[in-house]
């Protein structure tokens, strides 16, 4: 591993400004993750402090990519893995990397939409100190379209995109988490690599107590092509089955809803055409799970009742009648 950028105890804050911390995944698309840090050493008001985790780059991208650090030292670090270690174990790496308060993750392609986007943000978590993550508002970069497939309330969208709520979790493309509440979790699971990985960390923050909320005022542009349609062909699909899986038992350890959802996957893989990644998912999820038995059960995985109210609350109470979900959450085109 290689790290480029002034070691920690070298940076004071500044005096007067929310101190805090911003964690990018990079993996090439080196002039789009440079706007992305653009976009954050721009911002007013905060004391941000930048830590790129590069998951195995091309030279090409190494090599500018460690000019820019160089050229920002002072608030860039460039951490460099050498390997994909996944979207969780990035995210742990460079949350760990920092030590400040509150922890920013964007993806590398998202841009925050002005100057003050992240003061509005530590505002938040200054006004409310059960608040344990914000999911920031994205909008599609080219369109400025509300990006939907970053909604994760399941309320409906045209009545609460611009309502700050509570919501069962965050999406990965822009927000933000309080560090404690972060380390008392435990921090991500590297076992997910890719998938469901903000579900799963957002179980473990509620569990300890704290709320998670969709803050509309802060707001992050994605670079995703208005009529552009995500690639199932590849392994998303996989994850998305064996993920589920796994999450599922390791909070209810309950086979019978293992069962279920392994039915529901193998009925919209076969709707979209997806069998071979669906039953590899399943596959490899009860792998998984069986893993979970030969070892200590974390306890912040046994949901308490107010954890199971909360998710029932801002989750379940708005999905709707059951065959409206099985029409919508398994007979539908994956797009």
């Amino acid at each position: 591993m290689a790290e480029l950028g002034a070691p920690r105890g070298e940076v004071t804050q500044a005096e007067g400004l929310a101190p805090l911390d911003v964690v990018v995944l990079c993996w090439d698309r080196v002039d789009d993750t440079i706007e992305t840090l653009d976009s954050v050493l721009a911002q007013e008001g905060v004391d941000a402090r930048v830590y790129v985790v590069d998951q195995g780059s091309k030279p090409a991208t190494l090599e500018k990519m460690r000019a820019y650090a160089a050229a920002h030292a002072d608030r860039v670090v460039y951490h460099e893995v050498g390997r994909n270690t996944g979207v969780p174990g990035g995210r742990n790496i460079g949350t760990r990397l920092g030590s400040r308060p509150l922890v920013v993750a964007l993806d590398n392609d998202a841009v925050l939409e002005d100057a003050h986007q992240l003061r509005r943000m530590a505002e938040h978590f200054r006004a409310d100190p059960g608040l344990g993550a914000v999911a920031f508002r994205v909008v599609n970069y080219f369109s400025g379209d509300f990006d939907r497939r970053t909604w994760v309330s399941k309320r409906p969208l045209e009545q609460w995109e611009r309502r700050e709520h509570a919501v069962p979790r965050f999406n990965g493309t822009g927000h933000a988490y309080r560090r404690e509440a972060f380390d008392r979790a435990g921090g991500y699971d590297d076992a997910l690599f890719f998938c469901w990985e903000e579900l799963d960390i957002c179980l473990r923050i509620v569990n300890l107590g704290y709320q998670i909320r969709y803050v509309p005022d802060v707001t992050v542009r994605h670079k995703v092509a208005p009529e552009a349609r995500v690639n199932w062909a590849g392994d998303r699909f996989y994850y998305l089955v064996r993920n589920r899986l796994y999450v599922t038992y390791k909070y209810d350890r309950e086979p019978a809803r293992i069962g279920l959802y392994a039915l529901g996957y193998i009925a919209k893989g076969a709707y979209n055409g997806l069998l071979p990644q669906t039953f590899r998912g399943i596959k490899d999820g009860l792998r998984l799970c069986f893993g979970l038995k030969g070892k200590p059960r974390d306890p912040n995985t046994k949901l308490e009742p107010s954890t199971r109210t909360y998710f029932r609350d801002t989750d379940l109470a708005h999905r709707g009648p059951l065959l409206r979900r099985v029409r919508q959450e398994i007979f539908t085109r994956l797009g």
